[in-house]
């Protein structure tokens, strides 16, 4: 089964998602999810360990990060200059860097705006927040 709020595969006896900690809703049996998971795919990239869920998405296979876009983008609008983004994303290096320079003199920060809301803004790992 998998957890209707990330993706990650959940166990039988699990009542949490191991990886966002979301409750579970188990209102469709495994077989039913089963066509939208590639269960090859499940012993070398597993999406509670650490690593975000693989989803099969029409021919390729998307990789997401567990991050959401709606908060990005609004922590880069009120809070950008000073790199709430790019703390919300991991990316505690970036984040000091915007936080002394005034968001790299204000043209980092407009260019955030832009990949945020176009969803290219990727987290600490490199997955796009969408």
């Amino acid at each position: 089964m998998l957890c209707k709020k990330c993706g990650a595969i959940i166990g039988d006896n699990d009542v949490v998602c191991q990886y966002c900690h979301s409750k579970v809703e188990r209102s469709q049996p495994h077989s039913a999810t089963a066509n939208n998971y590639d269960e090859a795919s499940s012993s070398s990239q597993p999406g509670y360990y650490g690593q975000p869920p693989i989803f099969k998405s029409e021919d390729a296979f998307v990789r997401r990060s567990p991050k959401d876009k709606f908060t990005a983008l609004m922590l880069c609008l009120i809070f950008g200059l000073l790199g709430a983004h790019q703390f919300y994303a991991g990316r505690y290096g970036m984040g000091i860097l915007y936080m002394l320079t005034g968001g790299v003199l204000g043209f980092g920060w407009i260019i955030d705006i832009i990949l945020v809301a176009s969803g290219r803004f990727k987290d600490k790992n490199g997955l796009p927040i969408e």
